[in-house]
């Protein structure tokens, strides 16, 4: 059987309150929508999966895409409502679809358990809704926070997705929704319409949806960040060649040799720079920076290190605290290491530590043919 996913993501957010599409919040180095679709191809269900997401974050979720070489998918524009974005995606989805399954972007933690029980179902029966019975007091409300009465809790069931049917059902609910005005809360309800009960999927397991700002510490522990701090660690080692100043930590020290490299050469804020990007989960310097770049001929690694501070806090973090050590036989640093720490905690915002070695004369630096530097962070994710 053809069977399809559509993920909803081109929300406002407006109840996370930070301005910014939450499928693109990142949990342990990966987004959102990165981990939704994670979950959906572990399942080992969909043929294709189908994404829609607002028209201004296309390039990002083309982006998040490329990390699933080998799937197909469908990407789409989203519309006003989660209803118009769903019915978007139908609209591209081949005639030949069998079973199709809605599921929710912020629910990016799904069991892929849980997606096989539902598609299982729905392929047998036509439908299949994951439904939560409540093990809370449920009370009806009227205006002002007044309660009307006590529900009968065991008849009280909260939806969550994926929420599959047979294709043509799907199709069938949400032309009638479109016919006769009908805006619905889910996809059941759309199916509901049209005089159908969809068959529950009972769950009692955890199926976060990231809604609110407290959610996000939920996903942090999900997905593997009990503590928020991140460590990383740097090595960069570069060559003496002469005909060009000695740059360290940005300081410029007084030497007959200088590093050899594309940029500046500065061997200790590479160290540096490569351990904030690790600690973060992101590419090295030598992706983000490339050598063949000629915008980043001869350029101070101070400026390239404010572009990695950035990148990081970007993605959520700050750096904490750095410690380094610079391995070279010759010339002596201490009289500089203090601008080094300097010239680095002003960039990062964060304490500097630099200690100083030599290789006793041992193997290629204690020859003198260049300088090596090793670093290592703690950063947090706020």
């Amino acid at each position: 059987m053809r069977t399809y996913a559509v993920i909803a993501a081109a929300g406002s957010s407006r109840r996370m309150g930070t301005g910014e599409n939450k499928v693109f919040l990142r949990f342990n180095g990966k987004s959102v929508l990165e981990l939704c679709i994670g979950q959906l191809i572990k399942s080992g269900c969909f043929g294709c999966i189908a994404i829609a997401v607002r028209e201004d974050e296309m390039d990002d979720a083309r982006e998040v895409l490329s990390h699933f070489p080998g799937t197909e998918f469908i990407l789409t524009r989203g519309g006003d409502t989660r209803q118009a974005s769903i019915r978007n995606a139908l609209d591209l989805i081949p005639e030949d679809a069998d079973v199709i399954a809605v599921h929710d972007a912020a629910r990016c933690f799904v069991s892929p358990e849980l997606v096989r029980r539902c598609v299982d179902t729905a392929k047998e029966k036509g439908s299949a809704v994951p439904v939560r019975i409540s093990t809370d007091t449920v009370k009806q409300l009227g205006e002002n926070g007044i309660v009307l009465r006590t529900l009968d809790r065991s008849h009280i069931g909260l939806a969550e997705t994926p929420q599959v049917f047979e294709a043509g059902l799907l199709r069938r609910a949400y032309a009638n929704a479109e016919k006769t005005g009908l805006i619905g809360t889910d996809d059941s309800s759309i199916v509901e319409a049209l005089g159908i009960t969809p068959f529950i999927v009972e769950t009692t397991e955890e199926n976060l949806k990231i809604t609110y700002k407290n959610d996000i510490k939920k996903g942090e522990s999900m997905a593997g960040d009990k503590n928020s701090l991140r460590i990383g660690n740097g090595i960069d080692i570069h060559r003496f060649k002469e005909g060009r100043p000695l740059i360290i930590g940005g300081a410029e020290i007084p030497f007959d040799l200088g590093l050899d490299g594309h940029s500046d050469a500065d061997v200790l804020t590479h160290a540096v720079m490569d351990a904030l990007l690790g600690a973060a989960g992101l590419p090295d310097i030598g992706v983000q920076f490339p050598d063949t770049d000629p915008a980043y001929k001869d350029i101070s690694s101070l400026i390239l290190l404010k572009k990695v501070t950035d990148l990081i806090k970007k993605e959520g973090f700050r750096p904490l605290s750095i410690d380094a050590t610079l391995i070279l036989q010759s010339p002596k640093i201490s009289p500089y290491v203090d601008d080094m720490k300097m010239n680095i905690s002003a960039v990062t915002g964060c304490p500097v530590n630099i200690k100083a070695t030599t290789p006793e004369r041992l193997g290629h630096l204690g020859r003198n043919e260049g300088a090596e530097a090793h670093a290592v962070c703690l950063i947090e994710h706020l």
